[in-house]
């Protein structure tokens, strides 16, 4: 193998497990997140009071992005895996 091909993987690999720990710590924040709250406090209501329905259509809202942001940064997490699998398995 070149040395400049050699220095691209090595850079690549690099960039590669920078990302996985970006995005590995993201996870860990929202599952940490999720786990530590309760339902009050995911909502984010300071009182005990029954919710207006908009209310609960917002917080539905979140909740669904927040679950598609936790798939697609896992799909994130995959796909980086696969790579560092075939630039480890061409060396």
């Amino acid at each position: 193998m070149s040395n400049d091909s050699e220095q691209y993987r090595r850079d690549r690999e690099r960039s590669l497990l920078a990302d996985r720990e970006r995005i590995l710590a993201a996870l860990n924040a929202a599952v940490a997140e999720e786990a530590g709250a309760t339902e009050q406090e995911r909502a984010g209501d300071i009182s005990a009071m029954p919710t207006h329905p908009a209310d609960l259509g917002t917080d539905t809202m979140q909740a669904e992005m927040d679950a598609a942001n936790v798939t697609r940064l896992s799909r994130e997490l995959e796909n980086i895996d696969a790579e560092l699998e075939r630039l480890r398995a061409k060396s």
